[in-house]
């Protein structure tokens, strides 16, 4: 019985499919057509009013999302839960992107509340935005479907045809069409487009002209779950130009279902918890202050034929590289950069160089501990952040300031420079090293030379309605026009073990 049973549903999804291959043949003015997945209970849906509704059309784009800082159309992306929209990463690091965003579904505007990027976001282009309230569905506005079986995976490799939005030049942003494009093969987009085996790319089979794909933009098809069609997502738009005609890259979404479930579920549950407050604050070290470089305590280390920087990050320990550091603390003072006592003000007590620290750059910091504690009219160690999230959030953003000194003839000039991160394995091909996980890197501009060891990467954050310089990495050396940095924030274990057990 069972198997009768089967065989008439395989009969009637086999009509169903013949019917919609003669729909897909018709001359309309779209072309649509469905797929058609079997053992229908199989499937689970983040959200599983999705991809459809009473009154649905196959030119419905109820789910695109419109994202704004506070006065600019910056992206798309799509309603996949009642608080969640899915975008790319690269949207996220837009300049003006942060909690005062919005969201807009024609005239529906929603809040943002919390701004989420995949925690490697250079490899990994996608993002989540949570929401201020919950998102009433209606005939106009309900999500797409994301499918969260990870057997999914080879549909996308198998499908030729996909489905995307396109905004419609001199029109508003709203205003957005359904248009069909083609996947090209894996070699020429991974060797043309520098592609990663994380994401697909595409163009357009018709020559438009007038029309240009967002960034976050889906990627889509048309899935009928028994006879109940449904719109999938199964791809974002990250790189490549914004013109319907040119090839561009998108995130295999397929690749991303459990992060996407457990950022979405995470979040969720943190929302009905009572907000706690750690003992120790958002600081690793309190009593650290300033928006500007020149209050920051920096280190100026010497010693017998060695010269080199660091920074104070309590009033006794300084963080610096690991690289050429004498193994003898006694050899080497410490003195105040940019202050009449630049010299012979403290002596070093103890070195620690990190346990993993090799010759070949890799997890290259330090600290030292002095003799006694600075004490400085206006001026305090650099900020680090204490909290996984705090850092997680500061390191996936997309811009970042570097600070750099020029000598001149009469003074030192502090040189501010804002820089984005580089993607490490073009990192890794033009420097011919290896970058791992606890470094990161940044592309000079054009005739420009900076980044000798001890110079610092930040972050400017907004705290208590003021602005903190965050320390995120510490150059550790340049190679062919690339400054590569030891991120800081990776070590703060290790960092908080050697402070609080040498007190």
């Amino acid at each position: 019985m069972i198997y009768v049973s089967w065989l008439k549903t395989f009969k009637s999804h086999l009509s169903l499919f013949h019917l919609n291959c003669n729909f897909r043949k018709m001359k309309t003015s779209f072309g649509w057509f469905f797929l058609l997945l079997s053992h229908v209970s199989a499937y689970r849906f983040l959200e599983e009013s999705c991809g459809t509704w009473p009154t649905y059309k196959p030119t419905n784009v109820a789910w695109l999302a419109n994202i704004w800082n506070d006065t600019h159309f910056q992206c798309h992306g799509t309603l996949i839960h009642r608080r969640f929209i899915l975008t790319a990463a690269r949207c996220i690091h837009l300049p003006g992107m942060n909690i005062g965003s919005h969201v807009e579904f024609g005239s529906a505007k929603y809040n943002v509340s919390i701004l989420v990027a995949h925690k490697d976001y250079l490899q990994n282009d996608i993002g989540l935005l949570k929401l201020s309230r919950n998102v009433d569905f209606n005939a106009f506005i309900y999500p797409i479907c994301i499918i969260l079986d990870m057997e999914k995976r080879n549909y996308v490799k198998n499908t030729n045809t996909f489905r995307t939005t396109a905004s419609i030049l001199y029109y508003n942003y709203n205003t957005a069409q359904v248009i069909k494009i083609s996947q090209l093969n894996r070699y020429y987009c991974q060797n043309h487009l520098n592609a990663n085996s994380n994401q697909i790319c595409a163009t357009s089979i018709a020559n438009r002209v007038s029309c240009s794909l967002e960034l976050g933009g889906p990627l889509i098809q048309y899935i009928s779950f028994g006879n109940l069609p449904r719109e999938v997502q199964l791809g974002i738009r990250s790189a490549g130009e914004n013109g319907c005609n040119e090839p561009r890259v998108y995130t295999d979404l397929t690749n991303y279902v459990k992060w996407i479930e457990n950022t979405v579920q995470r979040l969720s549950t943190e929302e009905q918890k009572p907000e706690q407050i750690p003992s120790h604050g958002i600081w690793l070290y309190e009593n650290c202050s300033g928006n500007i470089l020149s209050s920051k305590l920096r280190a100026f280390i010497y010693g017998p034929q060695f010269r080199a920087q660091g920074w104070f990050i309590t009033h006794r320990f300084v963080i610096t590289n690991a690289q050429n550091l004498p193994e003898d603390a006694s050899s080497l003072d410490v003195g105040l950069a940019e202050t009449p006592r630049s010299y012979d003000e403290f002596r070093v007590l103890s070195i620690f160089k990190h346990p993993e620290f090799s010759q070949y750059y890799k997890n290259d910091i330090a600290l030292l501990k002095l003799n006694r504690p600075v004490t400085f009219d206006k001026m305090s160690p650099v900020c680090m952040l204490a909290l996984k999230n705090h850092q997680e959030q500061a390191e996936s953003a997309w811009y970042h300031t570097m600070f750099y000194y020029v000598q001149t003839e009469n003074h030192i000039t502090i040189v501010e420079k804002n820089v984005t991160l580089f993607d490490p394995f073009q990192c890794s091909h033009i420097i011919r090293n290896t970058i791992d996980q606890n470094q990161v890197c940044v592309q000079s501009s054009q005739g420009m030379s900076y980044g000798n060891p001890g110079d610092i990467l930040i972050k400017k954050i907004m705290y208590m309605g003021k602005e903190w310089i965050v320390l995120v990495g510490i150059v550790s050396y340049s190679s062919n026009g690339i400054q590569v940095f030891t991120n800081v924030m990776r070590h703060t274990d290790w960092i908080t073990e050697i402070v609080t057990s040498n007190q």
